[in-house]
């Protein structure tokens, strides 16, 4: 019969501190993003390519854009398609593109989210799924 060590390390912390064994507080502020909406109308079939900067003191885990196509509000749960914004090279900087060729004509909605690598996490607009970017394809 094989017998199993279990070895348990503590931590301990003086009474009201919670900044755990490094003696750096735990990261809970989510990341900013800052964007500039689409404006106006774009073409149908014409591709879209969304940029936000975001940042985070402790460092950025990933940014998802999230859109639906022929978008109404209150028309109950759609499914919002998913895309990694991806790092671009510049500092803080992330672009993902919306495709544009099976896009109809009408409302295109979307929405960003960033987690930090705390798992912090923060949509923008602030809202998210309830209340996104909006822009007209026509």
């Amino acid at each position: 019969m094989r017998s199993i060590a279990l070895l348990v390390l503590g931590v301990a912390c003086q009474p009201g501190d919670d900044t755990g064994e490094s003696g750096v507080p735990p990261d809970d502020t989510p990341p900013v993003i800052v964007h500039e909406p689409v404006s106006g109308t774009v073409p149908v079939g014409e591709d879209v390519t969304l940029t936000a900067t975001v940042t985070d003191d402790g460092g950025v885990l990933f940014v998802f854009v999230y859109y639906q196509d022929d978008w109404y509000p209150n028309e109950g749960e759609e499914e919002w398609a998913t895309f990694f914004a991806v790092w671009d090279g510049d500092p803080d900087q992330y672009t993902a593109t919306l495709p544009g060729e099976v896009a109809p004509a009408g409302v295109t909605a979307y929405y960003f989210e960033a987690v930090d690598k705390a798992q912090n996490a923060v949509y923008a607009p602030t809202e998210g799924p309830d209340d996104p970017y909006q822009f007209r394809r026509e």
